[in-house]
């Protein structure tokens, strides 16, 4: 009997030791970034990590133990990651939403807008405006962007094109040969009827599109910063495992800087452009 509590003892301590250093992943599986990143987060962490798909998750499962750590990929996820009942914390990215929960830690990964002005800058140092289309008040330039392009020296023309009777008029300016373009993440601007016009204006007024995936790169933008699946999880990993004290946390807000460098070499081509050899040297990809 003493052998059998012994050996009950031992594997309830080796369950709670297990249970203590579980990574519980909160995401969306209908959205393929979320589900890539954590296939990535899988292959560095093992069976520590835990996934936890919003909408399939039980409050009872959230009851049941208290992981080590919480990763929240965006802000549903967040929301159900907020309903643990132990104070753990949470290491949140893609987050939009407002929150004073003293367990999160956020992860910025808005598009890194110096990267973006300094090599459209390498590329053609004569530009000194830049159009930025949006559809939505959410995608709107913000200060990051405009004290960037202060610091560049460059003018933001910012222009709602939700309509998309005024795309016409929007792309006459790309008669003026000191624009460019910075293209932000906008789902609603993803379209084949946006895209289409808009690389097609570009490419005749020699006008260079700044992306931000490598799917825009090759349609018709002269280069892109890329936030790839692997690079998300090593950015968390890093996080992980060297997180601010007890006493810090959640500390200041982490930034995102392991961006690929995606380039249209053949686009700069037709446009007369020469890339200088230390960005081919550093880019990722070249199309």
């Amino acid at each position: 009997m003493l052998v059998l509590l012994a050996i009950w003892l031992v594997a309830s301590l080796g369950a709670s030791q297990a249970a203590e250093e579980e990574i519980w992943v909160f995401y969306r599986p209908d959205i393929p970034l979320y589900a890539d990143t954590l296939k990535e987060l899988i292959a560095r962490h093992g069976p520590r990590l835990v996934p936890c798909p919003v909408g399939r998750v039980s409050a009872s499962f959230l009851e049941s133990r208290s992981p080590r750590w919480a990763i929240a990929l965006g802000d549903t996820a967040l929301q159900r990651a907020l309903a643990m009942p132990w104070q753990v914390p949470i290491l949140g990215v893609f987050i939009d939403q407002t929150t004073v929960d003293p367990r999160v830690m956020l992860l910025e990964v808005k598009q890194p807008h110096e990267l973006q002005f300094a090599t459209l800058l390498r590329l053609q140092p004569a530009i000194s405006r830049i159009w930025y289309p949006y559809t939505t008040e959410r995608f709107a330039p913000g200060p990051s962007l405009q004290r960037a392009a202060a610091n560049a020296r460059l003018q933001v023309v910012a222009e709602q094109v939700s309509d998309p009777r005024r795309l016409p008029e929007a792309l006459r300016q790309f008669a003026d040969p000191a624009m460019a373009v910075l293209l932000p993440p906008d789902p609603g601007l993803m379209n084949s009827a946006f895209l289409d016009a808009l690389f097609l204006a570009a490419f005749r007024s020699h006008t260079l599109v700044i992306g931000f995936s490598e799917s825009l790169v090759r349609q018709g933008a002269a280069f892109a910063f890329v936030m790839t699946p692997a690079n998300l999880a090593t950015a968390l990993s890093e996080i992980l495992q060297d997180p601010p004290s007890e006493e810090s946390w959640p500390g200041p807000t982490r930034l995102f800087h392991r961006w690929n460098l995606a380039i249209n070499r053949t686009v700069l081509g037709k446009l007369g452009l020469e890339v200088p050899a230390d960005l081919l040297a550093s880019a990722s990809r070249l199309f």
